[in-house]
């Protein structure tokens, strides 16, 4: 699968046990029905993941895509002169 798709799988809560046990918790949130966790794995090449825990026993992991490595691309701006009113004549 590619890098640029999510990743998810349905697994028991021993397996979501294992999943947050092996990374950083970023940030979670519970609710009496859902838990929510935002985990980080550790290590070079690190990719976030979120795993939900449901009310019927399962839970959802979701690993997002990679972040690409590298500079961000940056927006190209034409340079555009300043303009003043003595400029335009007003």
């Amino acid at each position: 699968m590619s890098s640029k798709n999510l990743v998810w799988r349905l697994v028991d809560r021993a397996a979501l046990a294992e999943h947050l046990h092996s990374r950083k918790i970023k940030d979670s949130l519970a609710t009496p029905e859902i838990s929510l966790y935002h985990c980080r794995e550790s290590g070079h090449g690190a990719r976030d993941s979120i795993a939900l825990s449901l009310p019927d026993g399962q839970c959802l992991l979701i690993t997002l895509p990679e972040t690409p490595a590298g500079h961000p691309e940056r927006r190209k701006r034409s340079a555009q002169p300043a303009t003043s009113e003595a400029d335009t004549g007003k």
